[in-house]
Order: structure tokens, then sequence, then C-alpha cells
């Protein structure tokens, strides 16, 4: 998980329903300053400071040192949602069912065979807050709803060149990879926002009015749907 201090709030509903169904916790802390929520305070929670580390990374914190992370299942998550108590077990089932041969998520994207229009606009969603009844292979992945086990791939810190653009880039390297990635039907509810989340410091608010680089790098690979 990355966060900022706006999300402090948002923190008392999202660590709750996560922490229970991990065997650890890795937040990264952009610009707290040493500070820890009282929330944060826990044995299973591991804290990595920005201005102790590589400084600002926004939500590419969430994957930071993930070149070495150890072998197993592992799950990024997002700093504002909330998580049904089955999430981990659910998740996992769903990796085994393809056999570890892909990436799953609750959240993702189609882009159009054309050339998109607008990152933030422009696309076939899936949202993870929403009914799904169905599994999608995808083009993009969210990666604060993602699990895959390393057995498929391990993910690098180079492949993020920018930040505040996470699922664009680890959905751009497994397409490289001819990784698939599957959205997993789920109920509505299965993940919430949290209320006490300011939507105002969400990478879409401050994103969506001017996506013109994040489309440019949208429009500059041909993207296509890897299945198994």
């Amino acid at each position: 998980m990355a966060t900022m201090p706006p999300r402090i709030e948002a923190l008392k509903d999202s660590i709750p329903s996560i922490l229970p169904q991990c065997k650890h916790l890795f937040v990264y802390l952009n610009n707290f300053n040493g500070y820890v929520p009282p929330i944060l305070k826990h044995r299973k929670i591991t804290l990595f400071f920005s201005e102790n580390e590589v400084g600002d990374l926004g939500d590419v914190g969430k994957f930071y040192q993930c070149d070495n992370w150890a072998k197993g299942y592992h799950f990024t998550v997002d700093d504002k949602l909330i998580y049904t108590k089955h999430y981990s077990t659910y998740m996992i089932s769903k990796i085994e069912k393809y056999k570890r041969k892909a990436a799953i998520s609750l959240h993702g994207r189609n882009f159009h065979k054309r050339k998109t229009k607008s990152y933030y606009w422009d696309f076939k969603d899936f949202f993870c807050v929403y009914f799904n009844t169905d599994e999608h292979f995808v083009h993009e992945v969210g990666t604060g709803v993602l699990a895959f086990h390393t057995d498929t791939f391990q993910p690098k810190m180079d492949w993020f060149p920018h930040l505040n653009m996470t699922d664009i880039y680890f959905s751009l390297a497994l397409q490289k990879l001819n990784i698939p990635m599957v959205i997993a039907a789920h109920r509505k509810g299965d993940v919430r926002c949290s209320n006490r989340h300011d939507d105002s410091y969400s990478i879409h608010a401050t994103c969506n009015k001017n996506d013109q680089f994040q489309t440019d790098v949208i429009n500059s690979f041909k993207w296509k749907l890897n299945r198994l």
C-alpha cells in the first residue's frame, strides 16, 4: 500500500479490512515526515517513510522494493478501499483457477481498437465497486485490487518510469510479457470506497482534466487481450 497525509481518515477504514487477511502489510508513507498514524502502529505492518527512502513515489510506493519480494502470493491494495473479509481467499482461489498464469484484479479496462481519445474517459471499464457477473480478460488492471503469485512474474521497480501511472505501466509490462490479466467476477460491496475519502486528492481527480501524456502512452502501444 502507498498513502499520503490526506488519506489518514480513510486508512481508519481500509487498514482494519485488509490487515487481518494478510501475513504482513508494507506501507509506503509519502510525505509524512516521520509521523505515524495510530492505525498503522501494528506488529504486522512495516512502514517506509519517503523522506528516508527514495522520496515521494505517489502510487508507485505500493510496489516499493518489489524486485526483492519473497516468493508467494502478493496483493497491492488501495488506502481508500474497504475489502470484504473473504477478499484474500477469493483472490487466491482465482489465481489458482488460472493456474498461476494470470494477474487477477477486480478493476480494469479495455481500450478501443482505434486510437484512444482520452485515457480517463474513452474506454470499456470494469469497476471494482460495481457488480460484475462475469470474468474478463483485459488490457489494463487496477493495482488497488490486484493479486498474483510470483510464480507468474516478479514485478520490477523500473517498470514505472513516471509516478501516479501505476496501472498503465504495470499492465504495459505484463502485455510485453504476454501475461493474461483477468477481472474476476464479484458482487457490489465486495470492495467499497471509504466515505472518509476526499476524492479531490485522488489521481483520477487531479489528472483527468489533462490526460494527454497518459493518452499518448496508451496510444504508443498496440494492446492485446492475452488469454489462457
